[in-house]
């Protein structure tokens, strides 16, 4: 509830109306350039000043049951601004894996508004336990012209050379997760999920947030993405370890020549 305050005061701060709802935000913003540029806006803030990092830490004992005591959190997770019957604003059926993503690692789907089957999160259950060969995709080229390496849009979650899964997948097990502001739903990676369109009357705002346990594969490579939410009581005492070795290697002397 914290972080929806923050959005919302942002919002109108942006708007310049005081009256707007996260949920009406549609009826104020004007052309997909102004979209763009509040989404960016407000993301940049949300990134800066970490409204994600609270609500993790205020419930790191339940994401301990399914990670373990040494966890790291992403640092510039992605906001979502999902507006009703904008097709453009929502990144299709997708499992992550498929961009070289770990499975080992979880993403959080964080509700600022309360989200029933027509606008919230969808879902194939057990997709994570089929082999990629058996969800084809195909990469293409956005047809969106604005969104390239390294643009705006590409920062906020779009990708700029997107998979697209194939139009003969059966989508007969694909399901809406219904949500309420304090909850969330965790799902690896490799699970089948996204929207391609917001059917309800409201404008959707979530956030997508990804943690890992710290010492899962490709920590070096990735390295840059997390930062450290919490750690246990071995791990801690390895870093005493190795900090002190550090500082005792930092005071020796040079050796002679």
């Amino acid at each position: 509830k914290v972080a929806r305050f923050q959005f919302l005061a942002r919002r109108r701060e942006i708007l310049d109306q005081p009256q707007a709802t996260l949920e009406s935000y549609h009826d104020f913003v004007g052309d997909e350039a102004q979209h763009v540029e509040i989404q960016a806006a407000i993301t940049e803030k949300f990134r800066n000043e970490k409204w994600h990092d609270r609500i993790f830490r205020l419930n790191v004992h339940l994401f301990e049951k399914l990670l373990g005591p040494d966890i790291d959190l992403e640092l510039s997770p992605y906001l979502r601004i999902v507006r009703p019957n904008k097709p453009q604003d929502n990144i299709g059926y997708h499992r992550d894996t498929i961009y070289g993503t770990s499975p080992y690692e979880l993403s959080v789907f964080i509700p600022f508004v309360n989200l029933g089957p027509a606008s919230t999160l969808c879902v194939e259950p057990g997709s994570h336990q089929k082999a990629e060969k058996d969800i084809p995709f195909r990469r293409i080229e956005n047809p969106d012209p604005t969104i390239t390496k390294g643009s705006v849009k590409h920062k906020l979650g779009f990708p700029y050379s997107p998979q697209v899964l194939n139009e003969n997948y059966p989508l007969d097990n694909i399901m809406p997760v219904p949500v309420q502001i304090g909850q969330v739903v965790a799902f690896s990676l490799s699970l089948l999920h996204g929207t391609l369109v917001n059917r309800s009357n409201m404008t959707r705002w979530t956030c997508d947030a990804r943690i890992r346990n710290a010492f899962a594969d490709g920590e070096k490579m990735r390295a840059k993405r997390f930062v450290p939410l919490c750690r246990g009581p071995v791990s801690r005492a390895v870093e005493k370890y190795i900090q002190a070795n550090k500082a005792a290697a930092q005071a020796e002397p040079a050796a002679a020549l």
